[in-house]
């Protein structure tokens, strides 16, 4: 019985990952295998992001190209050819490689460029980097192994536990059959909804361990139109969540789900599952559900909205500090902190280039005393378990972590919860525990909804603008 290893991973951020890096793509014949390998092919028409080729020539995507390369293993393991399969769009579906010496406990190494079609013809890498592919946006890709002995392994690959770039699969002959998946009360694989709050039935066998990736992607375009856009098409991964559960006795298992529209070009929500019964052995993916998220969550009205860059003027280590002089960006202040235009959904400006140590202060007026949730608005692309501090009425908290957001101007909420809060004039401070992230704005959002006429509204002194 033989078995093999493959991976996709070109690590670095989920913004700029790339099949293009040396090493992207590793298969491992297993040391218990009783055979060489002789051939694997990779195809990426199975992939659930859509359109993902190889491109070789730089002729399906933008304008960067790499072709097949080894970057390790050439030497030992007999690399005698290799060939592109499936042509679409100036790009290829599949590779294919042969070995002559592929032994068990070899690995060979490559590298191959990558492309979503809709990026044909772009200035490298792309609009918004879609032109960087990562092992990611690739799961669902299947990767077929064929032994000296004729015998053949197939398989699909799935995220890497915790990775934001990497998917891969250990190729069996014990695959189980996949699970099904469906969105309950929708008849389509593919919906555009308002309501962000969605269930995700899967269905499979009693007692099995589900895991369901939700994968937010955007499609990103230098015209807005893109090459051969197809309905619901991302061609970059946004953000990723992970999520568990046991199929019960009934043979299947609802997983409540909150869809995300983290980017103006985002909220296309990609849903996928696999499962694993008790003695090891997974399944091949479920098929890929598709949905759309057309709205932005409304804001209950009582809710206090602060702009981060309206924090309190004055005196640098005083009213606020920052730890470099002038605003580097240039934009809507004239002081010591680095204000830029935002991309999010929301607001006109963020502050960034944060340094640990720094802090903002505010003037906030609590309307009615209470339990409030205080929501961060942040992103980042450097680097992963940051946190922010926050001090208000006395009470000082810190932030949950929070990740890599998939890019600078890619935003997602950090939500300390349950703050009890006194009703009156007080002062907010952010004490940057953490440095290289970006924030948009702070939401302090009372437990129970406060109606219209009460709601509060932050304001700014504007002094020393």
């Amino acid at each position: 019985m033989s078995e093999a290893l493959f991976i996709i991973d070109p690590g670095s951020s989920l913004a700029s990952s790339s099949t293009f890096s040396p090493g992207s793509f590793k298969l491992t014949n297993d040391i218990s295998s009783t055979d060489n390998i002789v051939r694997v092919s990779i195809d990426f028409s199975t992939a659930i992001f859509p359109d993902l080729v190889f491109d070789p020539d730089g002729n399906a995507g933008d304008a960067t190209a790499k072709g097949f390369t080894v970057d390790s293993g050439s030497s030992s393991i007999g690399v005698t050819s290799h060939t592109f399969l499936g042509e679409r769009d100036g790009g290829f579906d599949i590779l294919e490689i042969n070995f002559n010496d592929f032994q068990p406990g070899e690995t060979l190494e490559f590298s191959v460029d990558a492309d979503p079609t809709s990026t044909k013809g772009t200035s490298p890498p792309g609009p918004g980097e879609s032109g960087s592919v990562s092992g990611l946006e690739l799961v669902g890709a299947t990767v077929t192994v064929e032994f000296e002995d004729g015998s053949t392994l197939q398989g699909q690959v799935y995220r890497i536990p915790d990775s934001n770039t990497g998917s891969q699969v250990t190729l069996t002959s014990n695959n189980l059959t996949p699970p099904t998946i469906e969105i309950v009360g929708l008849a389509s694989t593919a919906a555009t909804v308002e309501d962000a709050n969605q269930t995700v039935r899967i269905t499979g066998t009693a007692g099995s361990e589900i895991s369901l990736l939700i994968v937010e992607g955007a499609f990103f375009t230098e015209d807005g139109i893109g090459f051969d856009p197809d309905p619901f098409e991302a061609n970059t991964a946004i953000a990723v969540n992970e999520l568990t559960a046991t199929i019960g006795a009934n043979g299947f298992v609802d997983i409540p789900v909150t869809l995300t529209r983290s980017n103006t070009d985002g909220g296309l929500n990609y849903f996928v599952a696999k499962y694993e019964d008790g003695n090891g052995n997974t399944s091949d993916l479920s098929s890929t559900v598709v949905l759309e998220l057309n709205s932005v969550p409304t804001n209950n009205p009582g809710t206090i909205r602060i702009e981060a860059e309206d924090y309190k003027a004055g005196t640098n280590g005083v009213e606020y500090f920052d730890t470099t002089p002038g605003n580097g960006p240039g934009a809507y202040r004239n002081d010591d902190v680095d204000i830029e235009t935002t991309g999010d959904l929301e607001g006109e400006f963020n502050v960034g280039s944060i340094d640990t140590g720094e802090y903002l202060t505010y003037d906030v007026n609590i309307p009615v005393g209470g339990e409030y949730d205080i929501v961060l608005r942040v992103a980042t692309a450097s680097g992963d378990g940051k946190s922010i501090g926050v001090t208000i009425g006395g009470e000082s908290y810190t932030s949950p972590s929070f990740n890599d957001t998939g890019g600078w101007q890619v935003y997602q909420d950090v939500t300390i919860s349950d703050v009890n809060l006194s009703a009156g004039a007080q002062e907010l401070r952010l004490d940057m525990t953490s440095n290289s992230f970006n924030i948009n704005y702070i939401d302090i959002i009372p437990k129970q909804v406060i109606p219209d006429e009460t709601a509060p509204v932050a304001s700014l002194d504007t002094t020393s603008l």
